[in-house]
């Protein structure tokens, strides 16, 4: 769609519409040269997400942005999955420094679409810190299978979050996700915005 970025690609009904015109070969931009820890944000003011990335969550590089209108009230956290829901196979994913303008607590941990494997969610004493041991098996096509750390949050926001390091255990998936996501709701195909850390590829995704 003319005027749009790979970001607002990720609102389900118009990727949907894009793998239905392309046959299912829509593929996600990257934004190369991974190193740990990555800080990543997301914004939201109006119709309009921003994607950016940091090393030291002081100085920040936009990666990209578009519009994709989604409802006043939306949920906002973190995304867990470790790309093959099969008995055994997790992501370990240690984050920090969670922050969504200055509304820090009142996240919970819920697990969408029956992953195989039950998440596990620890929060630490230090606000922010959040330990996620996740199944599922991706946040793509028409239904998602993951583990959504998330709270509910109205109109504009920015949430910013460190990934300190990632870890697969089992049989590990391909692409495995820890991200900031905003969707319309927990059913398994709600429209929604990833920024993706995805350290078997050395990128990030959006």
């Amino acid at each position: 769609q003319a005027g749009r970025s790979n970001l607002s690609q990720q609102y389900r009904g118009q990727r949907l519409n894009l793998e239905c015109e392309h046959h299912g070969e829509f593929n996600p931009s990257t934004s190369p040269g991974l190193v740990f820890p990555q800080w990543i944000r997301l914004k939201h003011v109006g119709d309009t997400f921003t994607s950016l990335r940091s090393s030291n969550g002081v100085d920040w590089v936009e990666i990209s942005f578009g519009d994709v209108v989604m409802p006043a009230t939306i949920l906002v956290g973190l995304n867990t999955n470790p790309d093959i829901d099969q008995a055994g196979a997790k992501l370990k994913v240690q984050y920090s420094k969670l922050s969504i303008a200055g509304a820090d607590q009142g996240f919970v941990g819920t697990d969408i679409g029956n992953p195989i494997e039950n998440g596990q969610v620890a929060f630490g004493e230090e606000p922010g810190v959040v330990d996620v041991v996740a199944g599922g098996l991706r946040t793509w096509d028409s239904s998602d299978s993951f583990n959504f750390v998330h709270k509910t949050y109205t109109n504009d926001f920015d949430v910013k979050v460190r990934v300190n390091s990632v870890t697969q255990n089992g049989t590990p998936g391909g692409d495995p996700k820890a991200a900031l996501m905003a969707r319309a709701d927990l059913s398994p195909g709600s429209p929604n915005v990833s920024l993706n850390v995805v350290s078997t590829r050395g990128y990030l995704e959006y």
